[in-house]
């Protein structure tokens, strides 16, 4: 995959993405074998992230948990962070939540920490919970739609198909 975009329920992946990963859910859980080779962006509720994160990584969530290796800046916004000692923060680790993150004394973090005592996480991830669902009704109220559109016209437009079919 060169970009990816997923609008899901829950999202469990295990593969490679050239590009930048953008991902609305109600549960991620990206795997060890998880690589990313550009940007990613994470609004889910529950966010468990292993495997590999060469360019940024924005996470908006309700609780996350960071096991693998971010090659670059790590932002969350979280009510609950949980730094694994597995972890591996390259770049510098900025966070806003209404409690200081749980860093494992392995975790290995090269850059900075910077901590923002905030309560906006809270409002933060309804808003986002709120436009990933918005998105997927959109979907599928626009599939809805065109399979409406496709089996009036079809009919109408093709009438040696329909016969055909109708007679299957």
């Amino acid at each position: 995959l060169s970009n990816a975009k997923i609008v899901a329920g829950k999202v469990t992946g295990r593969s490679t993405v050239g590009g930048n990963l953008q991902i609305a859910a109600g549960k991620v859980d990206l795997r060890e074998e998880t690589v990313v080779r550009g940007k990613t962006w994470v609004a889910t509720g529950e966010a468990e992230l292993d495997g590999r994160y060469e360019g940024e990584l924005h996470v908006a969530a309700r609780e996350v948990v960071i096991t693998g290796e971010m090659l670059g800046d790590v932002f969350i916004d979280a009510v609950e962070i949980v730094i694994e000692p597995t972890a591996i923060v390259h770049g510098n680790l900025y966070y806003r939540s209404p409690a200081e993150a749980e860093i494992h004394p392995d975790a290995r973090i090269d850059g900075d920490v910077e901590f923002t005592r905030s309560e906006r996480p809270l409002h933060l991830v309804g808003m986002w919970l709120a436009l990933a669902g918005i998105v997927a009704l959109t979907v599928i109220g626009g599939m809805i739609l065109l399979g409406a559109v496709v089996t009036t016209l079809v009919p109408r437009m093709f009438p040696a198909a329909a016969d055909r079919i109708a007679l299957a």
